[in-house]
């Protein structure tokens, strides 16, 4: 069976608590992509859209790592990323409801914040997903981008930069970038770490429609750019450079990339 028939078996209302990463993490069964969680969690069945992020995280992520864990969402992959040896990871997730929930994650490890990243610190209007609880942004654009997700519910959240979160004396040696079109954004917001304390590495879920905008936004030494595919045979991560495409069959998996400033 595969991961998406085990899932359809699973109820479509409450909760569960399973053992991820050695943490308890509570999964809502009324959510699609957490039943899927669910069952990859109970079968340890190939389930491309988190495995993509799972050996990106292992292949980067060194021993004693700091990470900045941007659109935390309820904690799935902040907790891969102590797993794999990061020593602190601040995951940063702006919607109510998913913060509440982050919130019971928190550890001496793990440092959850109810704010999002942009570009200026401040306030702003953000878009929530009425399908499902993935997605929020706070680019509008993202609404034309998936219009079937998005209705005209939004939440007023916090928004810090990573440039202040450094004044505060939160240094990152990983990034990880997954807010739904305001990644050029979050740039924008570090301009004076990137020069003076850049991370080694930033992983980035990135749409088309927002890549020119990051690229032009990252600076030149994060000279290894690549995007990421899990290849059909073998069921290996891909690291292809930007401007090619992968010349393998490849699963369908959310747009994957990984910017460093060495080759890897």
């Amino acid at each position: 069976m595969t991961i998406h028939e085990i899932a359809d078996l699973l109820r479509n209302d409450g909760r569960v608590t399973l053992n991820h990463a050695g943490h308890s993490l509570t999964l809502d069964l009324a959510y699609r992509h957490e039943k899927l969680y669910a069952a990859k969690l109970l079968t340890g069945l190939a389930y491309p859209q988190a495995d993509i992020d799972t050996m990106l995280i292992n292949r980067f992520v060194r021993p004693g790592d700091r990470v900045l864990d941007a659109g935390a969402n309820i904690g799935f992959t902040a907790l891969e990323f102590i797993a794999a040896g990061a020593d602190h990871v601040t995951a940063m997730e702006p919607v109510f409801e998913l913060a509440q929930r982050l919130d019971t994650l928190q550890s001496d490890r793990l440092l959850p914040l109810k704010q999002a990243i942009g570009a200026v610190e401040g306030s702003a209007e953000i878009f929530v997903s009425e399908a499902h609880n993935q997605g929020s942004s706070l680019n509008e654009a993202i609404k034309d981008l998936f219009p079937t997700l998005f209705g005209i519910r939004t939440e007023t959240v916090d928004i810090t930069t990573v440039d202040a979160l450094a004044q505060a004396g939160a240094i990152f040696d990983i990034w990880k970038l997954d807010i739904e079109g305001a990644e050029a954004d979050a740039l924008k917001g570090a301009c004076a770490t990137l020069i003076d304390s850049p991370p080694r590495a930033i992983i980035a879920e990135l749409y088309e429609p927002f890549l020119p905008d990051f690229l032009q936004a990252l600076p030149d030494t994060f000279s290894f750019r690549r995007r990421a595919y899990l290849s059909e045979a073998g069921y290996e991560l891909l690291l292809v450079p930007i401007d090619r495409a992968p010349v393998v069959p490849i699963h369908l998996h959310s747009p994957m990339y990984v910017f460093a400033l060495e080759d890897h």
